[in-house]
């Protein structure tokens, strides 16, 4: 499934099945200005049932609390329905971020999703 979502000033994010993983790869850094699009597409893909999603974050190149925030809850909702959320391409800010934050360690991370290109 490729599937590209937009709303207005707020760039795509891509959506695609990799080996029976739905992966999301946001075309922009995650902050609070685009934090609502990914939510949207997370929950209706929960509301699908996907259980194993991936964030691709090659073209990320920052996040903010707010995006923190939104793993973190994505993260805990798909476990406790049996899933996972994984990140994929984390540049070295964002990792740093992670780990400053002490958050790496919640999330399977992944140098790149395989399969993809």
């Amino acid at each position: 499934m490729t599937a590209v979502a937009s709303s207005g000033a707020v760039r795509d994010i891509t959506i695609r099945n990799i080996n029976g993983r739905t992966v999301l790869s946001p075309q922009t850094s995650l902050t609070h200005k685009n934090c609502d699009q990914l939510e949207t597409l997370f929950n209706g893909l929960l509301k699908r049932e996907v259980m194993e999603m991936v964030v691709d974050f090659t073209r990320v190149s920052f996040l903010d609390s707010r995006a923190l925030e939104l793993m973190v809850d994505m993260q805990t909702q798909l476990q406790t329905k049996g899933g996972n959320l994984s990140l994929s391409n984390l540049n070295e800010v964002c990792r740093d971020i992670l780990i400053c934050v002490r958050l790496i360690n919640r999330f399977k991370v992944m140098a790149k999703v395989h399969g993809s290109s």
